[in-house]
């Protein structure tokens, strides 16, 4: 039980007893001692009974159960107003509460048993028909006190277990985001040690190709002049030599330079299966694609933005719908090179496009290309690119 909740409950039951004993002592004013002292035994075994409740301690609880009823009896046979009837109330209300429905039940029926007896010995001198009807209209006074105990100790386990679901969704939502915070890290990680394994592919390929090359075109060059102009053929051919190296040189530029743009869709569906690989190895997601042929003559900045979109998307899914599944399709419909991405994320009511979002929307109206982005609670986000390919 909730320590708030539980508190409020027992100060609700003290006091409620407190108000039934100053009813009883005005109602008995000629004679208060009796009631008060029963009273004062009837709280200390009624406090005792609550803080060391043991459930599993059942012949130690039936025993403080009885005396109690025992108690609220006596106390009854001193009462001539009747309010010690409350004291029953609140015993079969604390032993539902603490002990169950079935003992709560057996506890209602003696107190209410109890009770009659005390009805027929306090009034023995009117007709007996009176106290019997009294009895009966009393024994609505038990059942409700026994239905409301049953239904406040509904509200309690429920309450009790909604703290406890509650406890276990902020331990999780804390381990996920403590999860979420090291794939961040790892990501950049990921993304420092490409820069610095790119930078250094390109300086060893610069060094090793185009170097070497201007290094011999040099060479040649320098050989050239210093035959120049007595052995004018000689020197020719040096410049000839050293021209060629230099047009060697600028094709392997170009050629690192298609290295980092693809040319052609076997090149660019290589990179996208190289993309979806990487993702799912250091993101640990699943991604399920389907890859299309197209035709070789697409214009290589709609392959560039078909990436930059799936690579922007999958980035979107991760870090901001937590997605763990995503499914892909890229085709030709018609004139159109189409894109397909889906994922299981949380979702969101209404799509809010931060700077990845409006940056893709950017690249693809660009190349003339539209963009329907779908989302709904909990029911991932969608994303559909189309991009006509004869404009």
């Amino acid at each position: 039980m909730d320590k708030n909740i539980e508190d409020f409950f027992i100060y609700s039951v003290y006091g409620i007893l407190g108000a039934a004993l100053i009813f009883a002592v005005f109602n008995n004013i000629n004679s208060p001692w009796m009631i008060l002292l029963l009273s004062a035994s009837f709280f200390l075994l009624f406090t005792v009974g609550y803080v060391a409740v043991d459930r599993k301690d059942k012949v130690k609880n039936d025993l403080v159960l009885a005396v109690e009823l025992l108690l609220v009896c006596l106390i009854g046979l001193s009462d001539k107003g009747g309010s010690y009837v409350v004291f029953f109330y609140c015993t079969i209300l604390m032993v539902v509460i603490n002990r169950g429905r079935g003992i709560g039940l057996i506890a209602a029926f003696v107190s209410y048993i109890a009770h009659v007896i005390e009805l027929f010995i306090v009034h023995s001198g009117e007709p007996s028909w009176s106290t019997t009807l009294k009895s009966l209209y009393d024994i609505l006074g038990f059942a409700v006190a026994y239905i409301g105990a049953i239904l406040l100790r509904y509200v309690i386990q429920q309450n009790s277990e909604l703290t406890r679901v509650s406890g276990e969704l902020r331990l999780k939502t804390l381990e996920q985001q403590q999860t979420y915070e090291k794939l961040l890290q790892a990501n950049k990680d990921l993304e420092e040690m490409a820069a610095v394994k790119e930078r250094n592919r390109m300086a060893r390929e610069i060094h090793d190709t185009i170097g070497h090359r201007l290094t011999t075109a040099i060479v040649e060059m320098e050989a050239g002049k210093t035959v120049y102009p007595k052995q004018k053929e000689e020197a020719l051919n040096k410049f000839i030599m050293a021209q060629k190296q230099v047009k060697e040189c600028l094709e392997d530029v170009r050629t690192s330079v298609r290295a980092l743009a693809w040319q052609g869709t076997g090149d660019f569906f290589k990179a996208v299966a190289a993309l979806i690989e990487d993702t799912q190895r250091h993101a640990g997601v699943t991604i399920k694609y389907e890859l299309e042929p197209v035709e070789a003559s697409v214009r290589q900045e709609i392959l560039n933005t078909i990436y930059r979109v799936l690579q922007e998307g999958l980035t979107n899914g991760i870090k901001h719908g937590q997605s763990t599944i995503f499914v892909l399709k890229i085709y030709k419909s018609e004139n159109n090179i189409k894109l397909v991405l889906q994922d299981n994320g949380k979702g969101c009511s209404c799509v809010v496009k931060g700077f990845g979002l409006r940056a893709m929307e950017e690249r693809v109206a660009e190349v003339k290309g539209n963009i329907n982005m779908e989302s709904e609670e909990a029911e991932g986000f969608a994303l559909e690119v189309s991009i006509p390919l004869n404009l």
